[in-house]
């Protein structure tokens, strides 16, 4: 495994361990977060406290989990195929929607991720989007 697929790997397991320190830890000082402009915590995020920024905005919103199935590494970026498990804190109703995330990385460093998804209107809706 590559030094740029084992910094992506350490990632995830920090959020599914719920360790967010150590999952922050992982990116780079100056790493930029884009997230997808159907979710109501979209934007670029930039930084260690950017990043807090986000998760505290998506915590707003939503219980969130992310579990990745599919790993595609490129020159310097992977591409992670998965399934994010929301449920809206106005509803309660629990929704499953696909997600990709682009990551930018180089000799290990995260420097960047990118979030697409494909989420029903219903559940924007519910999100506040």
């Amino acid at each position: 495994m590559s030094r740029n697929m084992e910094a992506v790997r350490a990632a995830y397991q920090a959020f599914t361990d719920g360790d967010l320190d150590r999952f922050i830890e992982s990116l780079a000082p100056d790493f930029v977060s884009r997230q997808s402009i159907a979710v109501p915590w979209h934007g670029t995020y930039r930084g260690h406290d950017g990043v807090r920024e986000m998760f505290g905005k998506v915590a707003e919103h939503a219980d969130a989990v992310y579990e990745p199935s599919r790993f595609i590494e490129g020159d310097e970026h992977i591409v992670v195929v998965g399934d994010a498990r929301l449920v809206p804190r106005s509803t309660g109703a629990a929704a499953t929607v696909r997600e990709l995330h682009v990551w930018q990385i180089k000799d290990g460093r995260l420097l960047g991720l990118e979030v697409f998804l494909n989420a029903p209107a219903p559940l924007l809706t519910a999100l506040g989007a």
